[in-house]
């Protein structure tokens, strides 16, 4: 998928009135249809297909409490999920705001009061009791189903609010995210092909990328930089990854070319996808870092709260797992000697210190969590490709070793010891399978 229209659907999930307008845009285009098919209808025919069969008054008075009385749920509804996103910013942090306002259901119970609103008014205006009359049941009938629906929908949104509050909903809707993500923008590490980049490190990356925003790089399109790189023969090295902020004039990439006119370098700058804000079309940490965000808060001393705490190191766990088995590098190298990009990407490294690195700090006298930690470590082992990522975790499992050794109570020492000695068998086990790189 494109990444500028990745990033742009990304952004347009995180907003309450996408799809509450596009159902109203619905509500009108059906109400102008409905009134169509009343009109060519004979009365017979409405009989078969109207439950309501009442004059021009009732029918005003029926659609005008149906308009008034959703209107009013529709404002209970909002203030509800105002609630709701407060007390989500207190307990959990205000960066899984997104994670609430993509979600589809609080949208479409949304959508639904306002198009019954709508939808009821604009079969209103047409409501005629002169010699002339005009009763549209069908459209009124139709007006009462989506009255009916609608109050379904808020039976509906109690039940999913008050699912959705819940800690452990939150966890595993952002590591769907995260494990959604790897999957879908890192590939297989035995499909990609590698190439010496050792001939071309004495290259002059003379020409300067500058950028003339500042904010947060969201993504990077790599393939129009190795489109461009490879149509004008040059290399080009970048110095920022996803997820870094960008300080006005601050320098995205170096190119290795004697000459780079104004329309060259203005199109290097469009690869590079600059907002206010991180989010998850390219930047594996930001997803990484909600969960230790939820963790952190679960460990404060008003939570105190192991349980969510070691919910979300199982689900950091569970996705550097996946990790382990991917390709961190995007396959962006030719299958040839000539680099057309070097950049500089996370490792697992980065990610496995990303993960458990503040979880640690905190709960450096918390043996529940530092057990924990130790037995999520285990777990990564047995998944890991290479030598590098079992040393990776090794430097954890020591660091955690060292912090039980300072809890007071000699039983949660033991308890510690006993984790790392697990860790520390397997890890002698398998650590000879790969050679070191």
């Amino acid at each position: 998928m494109n990444i500028h229209f990745s990033n742009l659907w990304n952004q347009l999930r995180a907003n309450f009135w996408l799809l509450p307008a596009l159902m109203t845009l619905a509500a009108f285009g059906l109400s102008f249809l409905t009134i169509n098919w009343d009109r060519n209808l004979d009365n017979q025919d409405v009989s078969i297909y109207s439950i309501w069969q009442g004059g021009a008054e009732g029918a005003r008075q029926l659609l005008s409490a149906i308009a008034s009385s959703i209107i009013t749920i529709t404002g209970v509804v909002f203030s509800l999920t105002i609630v709701s996103l407060g007390l989500a910013s207190t307990q959990y942090g205000s960066g899984i705001l997104r994670n609430f306002m993509k979600d589809i259901g609080t949208q479409i119970v949304l959508g639904t009061f306002i198009s019954t609103s709508i939808y009821a008014l604009l079969i209103l205006r047409t409501i005629r009791g002169d010699v002339h009359p005009f009763i549209p049941n069908l459209s009124i009938t139709i007006s009462l189903g989506f009255a009916l629906l609608s109050l379904s929908m808020l039976i509906y949104f109690i039940h999913h609010l008050s699912v959705r509050l819940q800690s452990s909903d939150i966890i595993v809707r952002i590591a769907n995210d995260l494990n959604h993500m790897i999957e879908d923008t890192l590939k297989d590490d035995c499909s990609i092909q590698k190439i010496n980049k050792d001939n071309h490190h004495e290259k002059e990356y003379k020409i300067e990328i500058l950028s003339s925003k500042i904010g947060y790089l969201q993504a990077v399109e790599y393939q129009l930089l190795i489109n461009i790189a490879q149509k004008k023969q040059f290399a080009m090295e970048l110095y920022v990854r996803p997820g870094s902020f960008i300080r006005k004039e601050s320098l995205l990439a170096k190119v290795a070319s004697p000459d780079l006119t104004e329309q060259v370098k203005q199109s290097i700058y469009k690869a590079f996808l600059i907002g206010k804000e991180r989010n998850s079309t390219q930047d594996i940490e930001y997803m990484i870092d909600q969960l230790v965000a939820i963790a952190l808060r679960a460990l404060s001393k008003n939570a105190n709260d192991n349980f969510t705490a070691n919910s979300c190191i199982d689900q950091l766990g569970a996705a550097l797992c996946l990790i382990s088995k991917k390709e961190l590098n995007p396959p962006y190298y030719a299958n040839n000697s000539y680099i057309k990009l070097i950049s500089q990407l996370v490792t697992f490294e980065g990610l496995i210190d990303a993960s458990f690195n503040q979880i640690r700090q905190h709960a450096s006298f918390n043996p529940s969590i530092l057990i924990h930690l130790l037995e999520t470590l285990l777990s990564i082992l047995t998944c890991t490709q290479t030598y590098d990522q079992k040393n990776s975790l090794k430097k954890h499992a020591i660091m955690i070793e060292n912090a039980g050794n300072r809890l007071l109570e000699e039983k949660d020492r033991l308890d510690v010891k006993e984790r790392s000695h697990k860790f520390n068998l397997e890890f002698e086990k398998r650590i000879n399978e790969y050679p070191k790189k």
